[in-house]
């Protein structure tokens, strides 16, 4: 669907809705070459390795450019399993390339795995269709569209306000000319030909009953049947404007449709088996439907006609393309990952168009024309750079998870790759980057994750082109929205080394447990290596050759080889850790709190409302203006830290992010945040010191609790490595949403050994 029908803020804790969600997708990759020609030998050999999983039953078989993928239902114990699968794919020697196993129901409701009805028990349309192509001939006729929509043609700025109705529309109206092929039979055109085919939807059916009835969905809005669009000659034809609204709007999705599945089929991608049916005025909402069973595109005409802008028909597109390419696509994310699939289809398509013509209006977002129509805006971003990814929340289509839109939060890595892609190999990028995207639909099956989706993106991108750099783009921009993360994390208790201690941390892995073999280095010299068999935590302390000298950085590196199991491939990483040795003492002491951080809770339509508060400190001394030396202290305690948006406000109004629903591995953050150290905070530099500073503090998810202890800020002063003052701090009263802070010039603080959880970057960017 095109927009939100309503956009809430999820919990990120999935319990909380009465559900479960779970990281049930995995990848493996098998240590040894094994040759598969058919879907018995895939079960045989599925059943050898993966025992546990049950009874499998083949559900389909599918062909990609990197070779054959076997999907497979699961029954155990004798109950089928809706929601899980296995799916073995084979390179194009028909060795096995990988596995995709979601072995685990990942959308659990009061204890009950969800069912998706329109995959197991789809509906299907009762309509009019245009004749079938062997009852005439295709024809070449010329057409006039707009592309991709008139705001984007005229590059008009947004409007103050929302337009209500198309002759609202302050500029001018104005087409392409295009060709398409259409059906010609007994003396008419049809919209209609090899890719896309017209029909005029009358009903939505449900599934047949034991008696093969089928009764009419009451849950749509059809409009009344209209007839199907047919036109006598090529002059009638090409006369179609804006005035002939009900024509146009089928024309415009007969061309964008067309022209789109002539692009898959020129990557070699021959998505559909049969023209695809749609119908661009047959809901009476707001709002654009793929109905899976019925394999049809509805289009509705509430506030802006959808059809009038190519984003929308391109969207919806996408999720028939998606569905198409994944038969079983349903559970896991696959909501969220199909609207952001179909937005970034049409955002790719907007953005080539523009390409092609020297212009780049916009290009950042999607729904240009038809978002600003009604009462509310619905443009969605392809760059919305504040989205992070939260592995154990449920993500659904159009909802926030973190304050932050799930289907741009898929949408932006993806489009933001393209724009680097082109930028490095000019229009080539267009066709070599969708070709990565499509292509990594295949080998997936039922509960697929975003990681998992990230993950099978960097193979493909690796396998198909090895020698261009998409891989290494797709990776970075996956790694920076928290939906990639490493095997292992390296946890440090401190990222400042007390005196007499030496660098310490925990390994601990990410999503897989695995055994490993490890190097560590780092540039005191010296070596060590660590093995160990799979484990839930293990804790490493590195043993320097040579002492260190207050305030030196020291940076840690591992080498990892690992293995999730004898039969898999063993992999590598290198991870490193940054440490200073020393306490840090700040020029002034932070103030403390002791204040409860307010929960998210639930009004009365059952949505949740944020919990904030603010918390001021103030520098009153004339100081100058930030520098290097700059610092920020934070103490506080959460259940749920993940929960928790924690934002700095300067004096002059900067806005700088400290925490953002850090996936972490305790229940406190007390650590001091350097600005030589931490590129973020590095946009304060050269302004004020001296004034009010404001700690924002956002609670996204209910039912944990948490307090803030103490935070300040200041200049950093020394390291100190000998023995550490005690400071007498008084209590400053909680008084509602700001209290005030100390401003001695001269007080210290000292950042105690902690269970730190956001952990500092502390190398210094050149």
């Amino acid at each position: 669907m095109k927009k939100p029908l309503t956009l809430t803020l999820a919990s990120l804790v999935s319990a909380a809705l009465g559900s479960a969600s779970v990281q049930a997708g995995e990848w493996d990759y098998p240590a040894q070459a094994v040759q598969i020609t058919d879907a018995a030998q895939a079960k045989t050999y599925l059943n050898q390795h993966y025992p546990e999983a049950g009874e499998l039953t083949l559900r389909y078989t599918s062909n990609s450019a990197l070779g054959t993928h076997y999907n497979f239902n699961i029954t155990l114990n004798g109950e089928y399993k809706q929601q899980r699968t296995l799916v073995l794919s084979t390179d194009k020697s028909n060795m096995v390339s990988r596995v995709y196993k979601s072995l685990e129901d990942t959308i659990v409701r009061n204890g009950v795995a969800t069912k998706a009805a329109e995959l197991e028990a789809p509906r299907t349309v009762d309509a009019d269709l245009a004749p079938s192509i062997g009852s005439g001939s295709l024809v070449d006729h010329s057409i006039n569209v707009i592309s991709p929509d008139l705001r984007t043609m005229n590059q008009t700025p947004p409007p103050e306000s929302n337009y209500l109705n198309v002759s609202d529309y302050p500029g001018s109206i104005h087409y392409f000319t295009k060709q398409a092929k259409f059906l010609e039979s007994e003396g008419k055109l049809y919209l209609s030909n090899n890719n896309v085919k017209q029909i005029d939807i009358k009903q939505l059916l449900l599934p047949a009953d034991e008696q093969g009835n089928q009764a009419v969905d009451p849950g749509t809005s059809f409009l009344p049947p209209e007839g199907l669009s047919t036109f006598t000659n090529a002059a009638q034809l090409a006369q179609v404007d804006l005035n002939d609204e009900a024509n146009f709007l089928q024309l415009m999705a007969f061309y964008h449709l067309d022209k789109s599945i002539d692009y898959l089929k020129s990557l070699n991608f021959d998505v559909f088996q049969g023209p695809l049916l749609f119908d661009a005025k047959a809901l009476s909402t707001n709002n654009s439907s793929y109905y899976i069973g019925a394999k049809t595109l509805a289009f509705g005409i509430g506030g802006s006609p959808d059809a009038l802008d190519a984003d929308i028909i391109l969207h919806e597109l996408g999720h028939a393309i998606n569905h198409h390419i994944t038969p079983d696509w349903a559970y896991g994310h696959s909501d969220t990952i199909g609207e952001g699939f179909g937005d970034y289809w049409a955002g790719a398509y907007g953005y080539q168009l523009q390409y092609e013509q020297g212009t780049s209006f916009e290009l950042d977002t999607v729904f240009n024309w038809d978002g600003y129509f009604g009462h509310q805006r619905h443009t969605r971003s392809l760059n919305n750079q504040k989205a992070r990814y939260y592995p154990t929340a449920e993500y659904r289509a159009h909802e926030s998870v973190g304050g932050e839109l799930g289907d741009e939060l898929w949408s932006t890595p993806l489009f933001q790759t393209l724009k680097q892609g082109v930028a490095l190999y000019g229009a080539d990028a267009f066709n070599e980057v969708n070709t990565i995207i499509l292509e990594s639909f295949y080998g997936l099956g039922r509960g697929v994750k975003m990681d998992d989706l990230a993950e099978n993106i960097l193979y493909v991108a690796g396998e198909l082109y090895p020698n261009r750099d998409y891989q290494r783009l797709f990776k970075a921009h996956f790694y920076f929205h928290g939906l990639l993360r490493d095997p292992f994390e390296m946890v440090t208790q401190s990222v400042f080394i007390p005196e007499g201690t030496n660098p310490a941390f925990s390994l601990v892995p990410t999503k897989r447990k695995a055994s490993i073999n490890a190097e560590l280095s780092s540039n005191l010299t010296g070596t060590q290596t660590i093995q160990n068999a799979a484990f839930d935590k293990l804790d490493i302390t590195y043993l320097p050759n040579q002492e260190m000298t207050c305030g030196q950085e020291v940076t840690v590196s591992a080498n990892i080889n690992y293995q999730f199991n004898d039969n898999l491939l063993e992999k590598s990483t290198k991870l490193s850790k940054d440490y200073i040795y020393g306490t840090p003492i700040l020029s002034h002491e932070p103030s403390i709190f002791d204040s409860i951080i307010p929960d998210a809770q639930t009004d009365s339509s059952g949505r949740a409302q944020i919990g904030f508060k603010t918390f001021n400190f103030y520098i009153n001394d004339n100081l100058p203006v930030i520098d290097d030396n700059f610092a920020v202290q934070l103490h506080l305690t959460h259940s749920q830290i993940t929960d928790l948006d924690i934002t700095l406000v300067s004096p002059n109004g900067e806005r700088i992010s400290l925490v953002k629903h850090q996936q972490v591995y305790s229940d406190t953050i007390n650590t001091t945040y350097l600005l030589s150290h931490m590129p973020e905070l590095a946009a304060l530099k050269g302004s004020p010191i001296t004034g009010a500073w404001r700690l924002e503090i956002s609670d996204h998810s209910q039912e944990n609790s948490g307090k803030l202890l103490s935070w300040g800020v200041g200049n950093l002063t020394k390291f100190a490595c000998g023995p550490i003052p005690t400071i007498d701090s008084k209590v400053t009263p909680d008084n509602g949403t700001t209290s005030g802070g100390s401003s001695s010039l001269f007080g210290l603080f000292a950042l105690l050994a902690c269970a730190c959880t956001r952990l500092v970057n502390l190398k210094k960017k050149k």
